[in-house]
């Protein structure tokens, strides 16, 4: 999808992107805080799971490509908040030619993960 502009039928998922600071809690621990960057319009959509053996356990991995129309200032570090659902971002790939699109390439974080 990226370098054509993306409809107003394609992006049917609303996202918040999420950004992070390290702050002090009341024991005096550094904790990381989310706070809201942004929200959008946007298209969800899984790309193919791989499993992996961890801990002598299988694991079912599935990856997520999030197509935004191009917005500024997005970082590997941030996160993305879908419903009851949260996805790190893995990779963004932005169209350099016109500035149309984003893929952000995300991982869906088991709850209490990097949360």
């Amino acid at each position: 999808m990226p370098g054509k502009f993306l409809s107003a039928g394609e992006l049917r998922h609303r996202i918040t992107i999420q950004t992070y600071t390290d702050a002090t809690d009341a024991n005096g621990e550094q904790v990381r805080t989310w706070s809201e960057f942004a929200k959008r319009w946007a298209s969800v959509k899984s790309n193919r799971g791989i499993e992996t053996l961890e801990g002598g356990k299988t694991q079912a991995i599935t990856s997520y490509t999030i197509f935004i129309r191009y917005l500024a200032g997005v970082k590997e570090d941030m996160r993305i908040s879908y419903g009851s659902r949260t996805f790190q971002i893995l990779s963004i790939a932005e169209d350099v030619t016109d500035d149309k699109s984003m893929s952000l390439i995300c991982e869906e974080l088991k709850s209490g993960v990097g949360q």
